[in-house]
């Protein structure tokens, strides 16, 4: 597809060198012909970097993993009677997760699912006569224990968050809120994990059956902390367009000389006459507004500057989670199995593959006069 650069008014990447060099990147390229081209890192890659772990939980993940590895990955043969011994005392789950760094949502499920069977699979390292499954026993302590409870409730709020920024027809417009809504989640776990742990059921039930075991809220206070902080400082390049996305989803309830005006991207949008357009909207009986609203015909006569704003803002892609699953599907056609697929096949087949459009057959299969015939 020859798409002309000057029409390209944002890029999302996911932060490599080569793409966002200061020098010699691609953002840095791009924008000495475009300089007014917003440039963002993907929302799911930063929600991701913020919940980085370091110190002690990070060396208590280490040891979490490095269990999974062993009792799944080391040994085949104790794998399967791993699973064995699962089946028969009818546990929870059957396997283990394999933990993996790339994969978005792997660390909160291999660790709910480490939780689950926690008690199984100590029975099972216990009868293990491998001297490295004696390293694992430390793990046992009630300090560690709970700190593994905190990270199972934590990463499964990160990983519902996650869930919600992926999808095909995710823009900024449905992205961004859910973003900003989960920095106020962290406000109300900052008190809640002090408090009644309403939101963390997992900490909780462990600490209400350890009575010995008191609550370091001093540790999961400060960690909370530190993930709203950085929250705050991944996603301050959004601010600018908190405001024009208000605009856009309900421009009915947008006050003309609103703090979007200080806000607006695009040179091109007349700032009076969008002024004009929002005050004669307030006056009609439309409720809700939705994308297609700024691509009828009606909207770009009677409202040209809005449905050109909103038609921009609907555009802007603020994660990499198409092409990411383009290159999924791509791996998933070109296997070991179709070894002689040629560069056009891919091309049509991986096309195939991220259109969400259904083929007519009929008309497909009538417009060829002769098909395949037995020999």
């Amino acid at each position: 597809m020859k798409i002309p650069f000057h029409k390209c008014i944002s890029v999302t990447t996911d932060g490599t060198p080569a793409t966002v060099g200061r020098d010699q990147g691609l953002i840095t390229r791009l924008k000495k012909d475009m300089p007014s081209m917003l440039a963002f890192h993907c929302i799911i890659h930063q929600t991701v970097l913020c919940g980085k772990l370091n110190d002690h939980f990070q060396q208590l993940m280490c040891k979490a993993m490095k269990m999974i590895n062993f009792v799944r990955s080391q040994s085949a043969l104790r794998h399967r009677i791993l699973r064995k011994f699962l089946k028969e005392i009818d546990a929870t789950f059957e396997n283990l997760l394999t933990y993996n760094n790339i994969r978005w949502l792997c660390k909160g499920n291999a660790l709910s699912r480490l939780w689950s069977i926690r008690q199984e699979l100590t029975s099972f390292l216990n009868t293990c006569t491998s001297l490295n499954a004696r390293q694992f026993q430390e793990m046992s302590s009630s300090e560690d224990m709970s700190d593994l409870a905190f990270l199972v409730d934590i990463c499964g709020h990160l990983n519902d968050l996650n869930l919600k920024l992926q999808g095909k027809n995710k823009t900024i417009i449905n992205t961004l809120p859910a973003v900003q809504a989960f920095s106020h989640k962290l406000e109300s776990f900052l008190v809640d994990v002090q408090g009644d742990m309403l939101h963390f059921p997992t900490l909780k039930a462990f600490l209400d059956d350890d009575e010995e075991m008191a609550s370091c809220t001093a540790e999961y206070t400060h960690f909370i902390e530190k993930l709203q902080q950085e929250f705050s400082n991944r996603f301050s390049q959004f601010e600018s367009l908190k405001h024009i996305i208000q605009l856009i989803k309900a421009p009915q309830k947008a006050k003309p000389n609103g703090e979007w005006v200080t806000q607006l991207p695009l040179k091109s949008v007349n700032v009076s006459s969008l002024q004009l357009e929002l005050c004669n909207l307030k006056g009609t009986d439309i409720d809700e507004i939705e994308e297609g609203f700024y691509l009828k015909a009606s909207t770009k006569a009677e409202y040209p500057q809005l449905a050109q704003l909103g038609r921009w803002l609907y555009t802007v892609f603020a994660a990499t989670y198409i092409c990411e699953s383009a290159f999924s599907y791509m791996n998933n056609i070109k296997s070991k199995l179709r070894s002689t697929l040629t560069q056009d096949h891919l091309c049509h087949l991986l096309r195939i593959a991220c259109c969400s459009r259904e083929p007519d057959y009929q008309e497909i299969m009538s417009s060829h006069k002769q098909f395949h015939v037995s020999h």
